[in-house]
């Protein structure tokens, strides 16, 4: 009975998206897994024929296979009879081309069925149109629609509804290949990852190894860097249609289970009658300050110190009247994340803050000439350091400015300003051409608006860096390198690993959105070959940062 069900309901959804006129349109097969669930997958019109992209939880051995024209064909050289009604074994046709016939053996080409890693997968079902609009641009928003997520086990994590689908990124968002946030409408637990609403879905589409951005927030957990972002693989489907493999990751916000910092947002909106974001916002450039930006709210709640979730801006990016911002005297320009909406009061405290901070680095005393703190009365000097290290070690294109975060308490829990956490690291261990050899943090864009080279000029903070290096961050790039084994508790493990759990998804990707790269060209030109390049240029570059920061001989 629930075979006989599951295949009329593959076959009707096939049908209903093929009339619909949907991404179905161009799709000449639809496949299900009646083991797994209701989730529906249609074929990719490439140049060479249709492709078939299988999620690696299915159990390829009873798949529907649904033709769009022929409610029965053969498959492979064989002649296998296939039937909309009845399961099919595809595992001997995975990864290779096979003919498939009418029932009177005439030829209807080919298929390619590919299956991924056993992996996440996540499967949208959202308005066509609407989806059309939000790959065009960032300002477009879906509202409602349909995801289902199966974990690598098959099990499902989530079948529910989404109250947001919308793209993201700066320069990410130009390629086809597109990032994405969504919401769904209750919290949920997806890859293991704690429970909640918000995720992102990274697109890595100049990383061809996939593992960039992923190796480097696993090393900031295992290093100790507080609040490091937990994050999972996954291939993606839209409406069916396979998109890539993906790397899921919580959203950076101030919440119980991802930052937990005091929510000063939520503060702010009990003592105001209406939205925060339907007050005036205000755009001062006339100020103590050269630019703050934020919102004219009426009443602040009493403490006002904290939580802020703040990073360091491209100065182009700085939008007039648009986003809460500031620039410092000395032009380092911030932008406050959260609050989303901070009024006036809690813009000018938390500006005034950081600029203290900016000065106290650019003395040469590391002291503040107006507030006469030392550097390290504002800041917390374990967790820049430990950031120092991760923009050190990876080499990070993105040092300067665009996604260098940290995070402020309210006083009576924690006075400091702390680094993190880490974010976006695709342009990073050597993908722009760095060898890995020498200092980089500590002399690299070394102008007045970048904090690690100005960090870098005091002594308390490099040996802090020294002894962070040796007891915190060498371990676990150890346990990468595959010198040590990972802990049990701890999500890093050595790069064989990494690759062998996404392999088949990699090739996916591939077949789907090709390898070339601008910025690849020199990094391998393909999956293998870039995880190769990886980890010889992982294990160059530790041993370049031993020597670097040995202790000094006795």
């Amino acid at each position: 009975m629930r075979l006989r069900f599951c295949a009329a309901l593959a076959l009707l959804l096939f049908l209903a998206l093929f009339a619909a006129g949907a991404s179905a349109a161009s799709a000449q097969f639809s496949a299900s897994c009646p083991a797994c669930g209701e989730e529906l997958v249609l074929s990719w019109d490439s140049s060479g024929g249709p492709v078939l992209f299988l999620p690696g939880a299915w159990d390829a051995s009873s798949v529907l296979l649904v033709h769009s024209r022929w409610d029965t064909f053969l498959l492979g050289e064989d002649r296998l009879p296939v039937s909309a009604q009845s399961p099919v074994d595809l595992t001997p046709f995975l990864g290779s081309r096979v003919p498939v016939f009418t029932p009177e053996h005439k030829s209807l080409g080919s298929l390619q069925i590919l299956q991924g890693s056993p992996v996440l997968s996540l499967h949208f079902s959202v308005d066509e149109k609407k989806l059309s609009a939000v790959n065009r641009s960032k300002n477009n928003i879906i509202t409602e629609g349909m995801l289902s997520v199966l974990e690598g086990d098959g099990s499902v994590s989530y079948r529910g509804g989404v109250e947001k689908l919308a793209g993201r990124g700066n320069s990410t968002f130009a390629y086809s290949k597109k990032p994405y946030e969504f919401k769904l409408d209750r919290k949920a637990s997806l890859g293991g990852i704690p429970a909640g609403k918000t995720w992102i879905l990274l697109a890595n589409y100049l990383d061809i190894s996939f593992l960039r951005n992923q190796i480097t927030l696993d090393l900031c957990r295992a290093a100790g860097l507080r609040f490091a972002i937990r994050c999972v693989q996954a291939d993606l489907w839209l409406n069916g249609q396979y998109q890539g493999l993906y790397l899921l990751t919580e959203k950076i916000q101030i919440r119980k289970d991802r930052l937990a910092i005091t929510d000063l947002e939520e503060a702010t909106e009990a003592v105001n009658d209406a939205p925060l974001n339907s007050y005036r916002f205000f755009r001062e450039k006339r100020g103590r300050l050269p630019l703050l930006q934020g919102y004219e709210i009426p009443n602040d709640p009493e403490d006002i110190t904290g939580g802020y979730i703040a990073v360091v801006e491209k100065k182009y990016r700085m939008d007039p009247g648009s986003r809460p911002c500031f620039r410092t005297v000395k032009l380092l320009n911030v932008r406050i994340k959260e609050p989303t909406c901070p009024s006036r009061a809690q813009t000018e405290y938390f500006a005034r803050l950081v600029n203290r901070m900016h000065l106290a680095l650019l003395s040469p005393d590391g002291i503040d000439p107006e507030s006469g703190l030392h550097f390290s009365r504002i800041l917390d000097v374990s967790s820049f350091a430990l950031k120092f290290l991760i923009e050190d070690f990876t080499k990070n294109y993105d040092i300067m400015a665009g996604s260098q975060y940290f995070y402020k308490d309210s006083d009576r829990i924690d006075p400091l300003i702390h680094a993190g956490p880490a974010w976006d690291y695709d342009l990073s261990f050597g993908a722009m051409g760095d060898h890995p050899y020498g200092a980089y943090a500590a002399r690299t864009h070394t102008v007045s608006n970048n904090l690690w080279p100005l960090l870098a000029k005091h002594d308390l903070f490099m040996q802090t860096v020294r002894d962070l290096w040796h007891s915190a961050v060498r371990p676990a790039i150890s346990v990468l390198l595959g010198e040590t084994e990972a802990p049990s508790d701890d999500s890093l493990r050595s790069l064989e690993d990494y690759r062998s759990g996404i392999a088949a998804s990699a090739v996916m990707d591939a077949r789907r959105r090709g390898t070339r790269r601008k910025v690849h060209q020199q990094v391998g030109s393909n999956f293998d070959a870039a995880v190769d390049f990886l980890a010889d240029w992982i294990a160059r570059r530790a041993a370049s940062l031993d020597e670097l920061y040995a202790f000094p001989a006795d």
